[in-house]
Parts: C-alpha cells; structure tokens; sequence
C-alpha cells in the first residue's frame, strides 16, 4: 500500500448538485476530526510500505479549509507512521474562494506539489445556480496564485450537464481552462441523486437539463478540443498535458493497493480486501476512539469479481487491456465465450484493437457502461 486518499468533509456550503459526504463544521470541529485522522492512520502503523507512500490525495468535501499549519501536522503524522518515498505526488484540493497567494506559499512550502481546483464552470450565473461560492475571476485569480506561489501541477475540474447549458458555453469553459497555466483538466458529467437539492428538483420535473444526446456532443466536443489544445485524454474523463497525469488517480486504475482514511474513505488492501469506512461522524468517531477499524463494511472479492475489475478499470485508460496477459492469468476462454457480445461492439464501433491492446473507441466512451456490461 503506497497510495494514500484522505477525506475531509468540510464544506462553506453544500453545493445543489453534491451528494458527497460533506458539510459545514465549526473550527474546533474541524480540528477533532483532524485528531481522529491521525489517530485513524495509527491504527494502520502495521501497514507501513518498505519504501514510503508514492500519493497523498486530500479530497473533499473542501480540504483547503484546513489552515496550511493544519494540513503540515497531518503529513508529519502520516511521515512518522507510514515513510514518504523520495519523490511523492502530494495533492490538495481546493476551491477557489478559500486560498490566497500567502496561503498556497506555505503548501507548497510543505511538500503539497498538485492541486485540484474545483472550478466546475466559467459562467457566473452557472456557478450561482449550482451554490457554488466562487465566481468565474476567482478561478483564474486562484490559478495564477498558485503558479505564484511555485506550483507547477494544477488541475481544475469542469462539469457539462448543467441544467441549461448550451454547448456554447461549455465551449468557452474549455477554452478559459486551456488558457489558463494548468496541467491537467477533468470533465465531468452531471449526474443526480435524489438526495441532492437537484434531484428531487429534477425527480419533480422543475430542472431543465440537456438531452442525451446534447450530453454526448459535450463530451465528444472536450475531447476533441482538449486534444488539439495539448491535453490528450489519458482516461475517460481525464486529460492531461504530457508527463501529468495524476499519479494517485491512476493507482486506482491500474488497481494497486490503496488506504482511505476519514468519513467513508474506500480502502482496497491485498488485492482483495474492500472496506468503506462510516459515513456518519460519531460512529467513525466512536470506532477511532476505540482503537478499531472505522468500517462500515467489508468485502472480501471473489476470483471472478477481481477478474471483472481488471477488465473495466484498464478500459477506462486511453492503453486499454493487454489481452495477451490478461489471458496468461485468465486464459485464452473468456473472451472466447463473449464472442457473440465482442462481434457487436467492434461492429457497432465502439471497441478496437491495436498493437495488442483492447481499447475503447471515443464512440465506445460516450456507452462506457453499456460496453463495460456486455463484457462483465
């Protein structure tokens, strides 16, 4: 285990759209929760890779609402229990309105080196309509703040879908983000559950959002013009500039052994052991507390679900599945029985193959889960 994510579930306000854990909390409860991370990593002191931690990735929720000073106690509880390797992707992510130059000085002064700004559009009366509390000049604002302060590795996140948009607008998104100093852009498609304000909004029938196939225009439109703008797509709905994609990330993808910490942090230990920790705070707090394992649950994986995740995840990679050995470990068989399934998806063009690699084609990213399904 050499990747690390940590929750921080705190936020200025919770966005219309977010069905992550998070919510608004006091100073002081921020600082216990901080407490109860360490405390929570202790218990894996057991863990500890030979050489160092590779990642760290603090998501949110909003973890630049923790003070630099806050966030340096914890990386220095994290070097004492689990190593840091010699070069290490340490990323924060952050939204606009909650960092200053000062501030970003004083990450990066301790080892934070990527950031991930949550700007998720560059129109106003989006952002106000989504309960984001930055505006379109904060977004650059922050970006050339960080650049100021010495980073180099920056993300920013942008959604399509939004309730009105037009592809116009998701176009001058995309163009705002390419000429700004960043590295690394993720595209993400609105998705609704019902326990957001937006979804019982939509399950009623009052949110007007675009049509499927203005959904898939979007997509196929960031993926073009990202391309041609120097940030080709690395997976499905990340891109990046040449030697940047995110190393923490793409753990997960290649699926390597990952620890979660905080309120419902996944963990995936010994290729097979699955655990999410507990969503709600005084149940994490009362297992912390009492020297246990925060889980709220626990899967051991069988053969055949691990052998399903070691398709879908590399197909979500612009690389694709090496099918020669994939069927060294699995054997030659199982594509043989989807044969029926296989025919129809490289004739419906959505699968190819090349140099040895099965890969999804742009058309085959837009039915991602419809491929994934006939295949699994």
């Amino acid at each position: 285990m050499r990747f690390l994510y940590v929750h921080i579930p705190f936020c200025v306000k919770k966005c219309r759209y977010c069905d992550f854990v998070s919510a608004e909390a006091s100073p002081e409860q921020r600082e216990a929760y901080l407490r109860l991370l360490k405390a929570e990593a202790a218990l894996h002191r057991g863990e500890r890779p030979k050489d160092g931690l590779l990642t760290i990735y603090f998501g949110g929720g909003t973890p630049s609402l923790q003070t630099p000073a806050q966030i340096g106690d914890v990386l220095s509880s994290f070097r004492d229990t689990f190593g840091f390797a010699p070069s290490m992707e340490i990323t924060v992510e952050c939204n606009p309105e909650t960092v200053s130059r000062r501030c970003l000085k004083q990450l990066r002064r301790l080892g934070v080196n990527r950031l991930s700004f949550g700007a998720q559009s560059f129109q106003d009366h989006h952002l106000k309509e989504m309960g984001r509390v930055h505006n379109s000049e904060d977004i650059s604002r922050a970006v050339e703040d960080a650049v100021g302060a010495g980073f180099e590795n920056i993300n920013i996140d942008l959604m399509y879908g939004l309730p009105s948009q037009t592809l116009a607008e998701w176009r001058e998104s995309l163009e705002k983000a390419v000429s700004l100093p960043v590295t690394h852009i993720s595209t993400y498609g609105l998705k609704l559950s019902p326990l957001t304000a937006w979804g019982r909004l939509a399950e009623r029938g009052e949110l007007e959002l675009p049509s499927d196939d203005l959904n898939a225009d979007m997509q196929l439109f960031a993926m073009d013009f990202l391309d041609k703008a120097g940030f080709p797509r690395y997976e499905i709905a990340n891109f990046a500039k040449i030697g940047y994609p995110c190393r923490h990330n793409t753990a997960y993808w290649l699926r390597k052994d990952y620890l979660g910490l905080g309120l419902n942090a996944s963990s995936l230990t010994g290729g097979d052991l699955r655990t999410v920790n507990e969503s709600d705070f005084e149940r994490y707090r009362e297992k912390v507390e009492s020297g246990v394992f925060p889980w709220a649950s626990r899967e051991n994986l069988s053969a055949d679900e691990i052998r399903e995740e070691e398709i879908f995840l590399p197909l979500r990679m612009i690389w694709g599945l090496d099918i020669a050995a994939f069927a060294k470990k699995y054997g030659s068989d199982y594509f043989a029985q989807k044969k029926g399934q296989m025919v129809k998806l490289f004739d419906a063009g959505l699968l190819t193959v090349e140099e040895g690699q099965l890969k999804l084609t742009d058309k085959g990213v837009l039915l991602n889960n419809e491929v994934l399904s006939a295949l699994i």
